[in-house]
């Protein structure tokens, strides 16, 4: 159980795969088809049956080309004895059933699904049954199944979780077009008063949009680094020549270089596609994504441009601070799935803007995040979400280390004490190193008892 192979009979929508939430009218979906067609590259899937299509949009396409829209039941087409042309291959059924898990469950906002940065794989904390999540999106389980779908079939895989995404991205669009003359009228780098960041707050309209979108997003992203991360543990696991003899030199040596190229802040699109088909992704090897999620920009990259603004104003939304978040220690997660609204940053950051900039941009989403957090909890003292929304904070650092440091919080107004105390405390409460006590009093005839329930507190 858990290989995708074995595991088809799972109950979920027979359309899944192509009711990727948030809905969408035809014209997106088009849009969506189009867009991540002409940014890939040609396929023919090879993995689990035979041929698949790169693009999804039938079955045994040899060839990427552009739809009117997603279709809802691949078209079959038969020779004149009735044998089909094109049949239903196994990884299309592979690729649906995959598709439908995280458009249902991994990427779909307060579904119960949390993305695990200590486990590295989505889990669903409530679900103790064989069903959940893990047994299915753990990176064991993934590597299981590159082993039966190959390369080709991650592929296939792949570029259809991505349309989830796109649809996402799209609805942030359309946010950040609606609110175009109210977030342009707003210098983002002298973007310090609270009365400034209150009235912002009060008309800017969709952050509910943004960061559940930004999650969904988020949540797509790392799917897909944890199944190429799965690919490329199933290449070194099973390179292995008939003699005895390693043959994991290939993914291996593309591993070394991509990772210098990243270091020295170097793209080379020829070598996005072979960094993919061995299971390597970072922000500058994913060729596919970067094309999509730019061209949607549609060369309107001053609208992009306020990314870290609005992501960082999002968590005055009552998806963050009306949602009783709490810290999953277990799993390393926000309980809303909010850590994933990092990663969409970060790459959006990357994709949208300059490679001079990124540092820049990521330490202003910082500081205006911080300021937002600050500036919710004088508001509302007793709101404990908010104290936990502080590790996002720290996190996003985590994830990106070459461009940040934990001490660029503390020109932020953000001390790394507010964080390490937030750590502990979560920690505490999880592990049960607080302890009720109540006060003892001299009553009058002398003798000591427990004072009122008023004075009972908590030590450490």
């Amino acid at each position: 159980v858990g290989i995708a192979g074995t595991s088809l009979g799972m109950p979920h929508k027979k359309d899944s795969a192509h009711q990727y939430r948030p809905a969408t009218t035809n014209a997106s979906a088009s849009t969506a088809t189009g867009t991540i067609a002409s940014a890939s590259h040609t396929s023919n899937g090879s993995g689990a049956g035979g041929e698949g299509d790169a693009a999804g949009d039938g079955p045994g396409a040899t060839n990427t080309t552009t739809t009117s829209k997603i279709p809802t039941e691949p078209k079959v087409e038969y020779n004149v004895d009735g044998s089909p042309i094109n049949p239903r291959k196994l990884i299309h059924d592979i690729r649906d059933w995959y598709v439908g898990i995280v458009d249902a469950r991994c990427a779909a906002p307060n579904s119960g699904s949390l993305w695990s940065p200590l486990l590295y794989g989505f889990y669903e904390p409530g679900n103790k049954t064989h069903g959940a999540l893990e047994n299915y999106c753990s990176l064991t389980e993934l590597e299981n199944l590159c082993k039966l779908i190959g390369p080709s079939g991650v592929r296939v895989i792949d570029l259809e979780v991505l349309k989830i995404g796109h649809a996402a991205m799209t609805n942030i669009k359309q946010v950040l077009e609606k609110n175009r003359d109210l977030i342009g009228g707003v210098d983002m780098y002298k973007f310090h008063s609270e009365k400034a960041w209150s009235s912002l707050i009060k008309r800017f309209h969709g952050l509910d949009v943004v960061s559940q979108q930004g999650v969904v997003v988020g949540s797509v992203i790392l799917f897909r680094k944890l199944l190429r991360k799965a690919l490329y543990n199933s290449l070194q696991n099973t390179a292995t020549a008939a003699d005895g003899s390693s043959n994991a030199f290939y993914s291996s040596s593309m591993k070394t270089i991509c990772d210098k190229f990243f270091q020295e802040r170097v793209f080379f699109e020829s070598v996005s596609d072979l960094a993919l088909d061995t299971g390597i992704v970072n922000d500058f090897t994913d060729n596919v994504m970067r094309n999509i999620y730019y061209q949607l920009a549609n060369n309107d990259s001053k609208l992009w441009s306020y990314i870290p603004l609005v992501f960082g104003i999002c968590f005055a939304d009552k998806f963050w601070i009306d949602n009783d978040v709490t810290y999953d220690v277990q799993l390393g997660a926000l309980t809303n799935n909010g850590l994933t609204l990092a990663n969409a940053v970060s790459e959006m950051i990357t994709i949208y803007t300059d490679q001079s900039k990124h540092r820049k941009m990521k330490l202003l989403f910082l500081d205006i995040t911080g300021k937002t957090l600050l500036y919710l909890k004088k508001n509302q003292p007793q709101n404990d979400s908010i104290n936990t929304l502080f590790l996002f904070l720290d996190y996003f650092i985590e994830i990106n280390p070459n461009d940040l440091t934990h001490m660029d919080l503390e020109s932020f107004s953000v001390p790394y004490d507010v964080i390490r105390a937030q750590t502990v405390k979560a920690f505490g409460d999880e592990l049960g190193y607080f302890s009720e006590w109540k006060d003892v009093k001299e009553n009058d005839d002398g003798n000591y008892g427990g004072g009122d329930d008023n004075d009972d507190q908590k030590t450490q």
